[in-house]
C-alpha cells in the first residue's frame, strides 16, 4: 500500500506543471524485484517526458537506515523527497 501511495504522489507531482526545475528524490526499498523495477522504470520514463523535472532514484537495499540516510543527504539539496 505504501508503494501505491508513493506512486500516486509522484504521478501527481509529475503531471503538475512546473514553473522552474524541480528535483524529486525517491528512495525505494530495493531494486531486487520485478514490481520495483517496473515502478522505477515507469517513474524514470515519465520524468524524462516532463519539462523541468529531474528524478533521482536511490536503492535503500532493504535497509531502513539506508533510506533514512537518503533523506538526510537529499534534504539540504532542496529536493522534493519520496520514500
Amino acid at each position: 500500500m505504501k508503494t501505491s501511495f508513493v506512486a500516486a504522489v509522484l504521478a501527481a507531482a509529475l503531471m503538475a506543471g512546473t514553473a522552474s526545475a524541480e528535483t524529486i528524490g525517491v528512495s525505494m526499498q530495493s531494486f531486487d524485484n520485478n514490481f520495483q523495477t517496473l515502478l522505477r522504470e515507469g517513474l524514470d520514463a515519465r520524468a524524462s517526458k516532463v519539462s523541468g523535472v529531474n528524478l533521482q532514484i536511490e536503492d535503500a537495499q532493504a535497509d531502513i537506515s539506508n533510506s533514512a540516510a537518503r533523506w538526510t543527504t537529499s534534504s539540504p539539496r532542496g529536493w522534493t523527497q519520496l520514500s
